[in-house]
């Protein structure tokens, strides 16, 4: 991985993370800030393969939020990958298993316009 990469992968996983904090404790300041830089990031990270592929690699990370936030960005061209990872973590309960249920259900319907 080069470090443009990297360090866009790691502006996408802290942002992720920020707004899972922000949208769980009510913060929507926070939650936007973060939201604007993880598309920021993924539009750039998604210009490349080695950009899909290691934004895929989050698909297996510790936190559910960055999990969600990766599997909503690669349906497009991992899709039973994610579907697996928004449908699993659809089985919680809170705002992220919400989220992730909302985009699996749009996503299938055909009906989620990804940035």
């Amino acid at each position: 991985m080069n470090s443009d990469t990297a360090e866009l992968l790691r502006v996408y996983r802290t942002n992720a993370l920020l707004h899972r904090e922000g949208t769980e404790a009510g913060n929507s300041r926070k939650a936007n800030r973060a939201y604007e830089k993880i598309i920021s990031a993924y539009r750039l990270l998604d210009q490349s393969e080695q950009g899909k592929t290691n934004l895929k690699s989050l698909l297996a990370d510790d936190d559910c939020g960055v999990r969600v936030w990766a599997a909503t960005h690669t349906l497009k061209y991992a899709e039973s990958d994610a579907l697996a990872v928004l449908d699993a973590i659809s089985q919680g309960k809170g705002l992220v298993s919400f989220g992730a249920e909302t985009v699996a259900k749009l996503w299938r319907a055909g009906e989620l316009q990804l940035p």
